[in-house]
């Protein structure tokens, strides 16, 4: 009984409660201003928006749990304690969100609110208990604290920081709300005599660390995907989402360079008389088949392939461990594929072709990425004078050098 005594002993440590619902008030709302105005000039961002409203539920129920006394109890008690539960749920649709994942039905989370606000009320206006009005609002926030680690698993997986900052939080604030749980259900009578005066005050606490762990939290959040989307912008086509001209290059380079790939091949792809498309339908249909060739063309490929968009209409693809046989083959589904596609615009079937030139490389021990990219180039603009629609092999082996700059230019070819 000497740990549970302490309790006791706490008694003579008063904390003047009114001021730190106040403080708890007032760091809801700035919280609440910040992570809204990162909403409001990050609104890609997905999450933000929700992020935002649960703070401002949590800030209100500190501000309705000030009028304790002055204002009904359905108001100051009921209310106050259901805006934690919405801002809860709130929170949790935020971090779903943000990684994309499915979240709690929405008809789960309103009859939960409901039953939860249900509790509220017994437990303050008709038996009145605090005990156990505390031990569900304790066990609801343990449970939620614990579920969103769930729904972080994408950010814990992939930003090491980020995610570890962020379980760790959710996992000590899930714990210490486990534990009052806990108390509240099988603690002895010495702490349910105490329960009202410092659990209140303990439970404020953590909810004042709370609020402020968790805007920081989810601004570095918003950096991170923010830090992705420059990345993104770096290293891909914005229109198509391949590689760009500088990213590709460097793929294709690690290819050559890995000593255990010992062969693969090019494919130098254009789309036909594509400048006629954009003449006769607009440039925003032209976008149109550009996505429409990259999926086509992406469901004929493995994981390991590269396939880059290098300018135009012209795009590259590199199929590490293959032979001429292989490639060709994956060349003609690609053309097969195309030409037996079309988008449709204002009613109309818009069809479209594509030319391809393959270099095999057997040995790529010191070969010359300038001249394969070249090359390639070569095989396509025959294809495109033998009538367009068809596939071309490089023939001539290309000559062995040292590696260029990757700073390559390739020939301009005809539509």
């Amino acid at each position: 009984m000497a740990f549970w005594g302490g309790f006791n002993r706490v008694e003579s440590f008063h904390i003047d409660l009114p001021t730190l619902i106040i403080l708890n008030g007032a760091l809801g709302i700035v919280a609440s201003i910040m992570l809204t105005t990162n909403w409001a000039m990050n609104r890609d961002v997905k999450g933000t928006k929700e992020w935002s409203i649960a703070l401002w539920c949590w800030a209100f129920s500190m501000l309705l749990l000030l009028a304790r006394g002055s204002w009904p109890p359905f108001i100051t008690v009921v209310c106050a304690n259901g805006l934690v539960v919405i801002g809860s749920f709130y929170m949790l649709l935020g971090i779903s969100k943000y990684h994309e994942k499915n979240n709690f039905p929405r008809w789960l989370e309103a009859i939960v609110t409901v039953l939860m606000m249900i509790g509220f009320y017994y437990y303050s206006m008709v038996d009145i208990d605090v005990q156990k009005r505390v031990l569900l609002l304790t066990s609801f926030s343990a449970i939620i604290k614990f579920a969103a680690l769930y729904f972080l698993i994408p950010t814990i997986k992939k930003f090491t920081g980020v995610g570890t900052l962020m379980a760790i939080g959710f996992i000590v604030h899930g714990l210490f709300f486990s534990y009052h749980s806990y108390l509240g259900a099988f603690g002895p009578e010495e702490y349910a005599a105490v329960q009202l005066q410092q659990t209140t005050i303990y439970l404020l606490i953590e909810v004042f660390l709370f609020m402020l762990w968790f805007t920081v939290s989810a601004t570095m959040l918003t950096n991170v995907y923010l830090q992705r989307g420059l990345k993104r912008l770096a290293y891909r086509d914005t229109l198509t989402g391949l590689l760009n001209r500088r990213s590709l290059f460097e793929s294709c380079e690690q290819i050559i360079n890995n000593q255990k790939i010992l062969k693969f091949s090019l494919l130098m792809i254009d789309l036909d008389k594509f400048k006629n498309i954009n003449d006769t339908y607009g440039h925003a249909v032209g976008d149109k088949i550009l996505i429409h060739f990259v999926s086509i063309a992406s469901k004929e490929l493995g994981v390991t392939d590269v396939f880059g968009r290098i300018g135009g209409e012209e795009f590259v693809i590199v199929i590490p461990n293959t032979n001429h046989d292989e490639s060709q083959s994956i060349a003609n589904r690609i053309c097969t594929s195309i030409r037996n596609s079309f988008i449709s615009h204002n009613n109309e079937k818009i069809s479209y072709t594509v030319s391809i030139g393959i270099v095999s490389i057997s040995n790529n021990s010191n070969v010359n990425l300038s001249e394969i990219i070249h090359n390639a180039d070569k095989a396509m603009y025959q294809a495109k004078q033998k009538g367009r629609d068809r596939i071309e092999v490089f023939k001539k082996k290309p000559k062995m050098k040292n590696i260029d700059s990757p700073d390559i230019t390739l020939n301009k070819i005809n539509n």
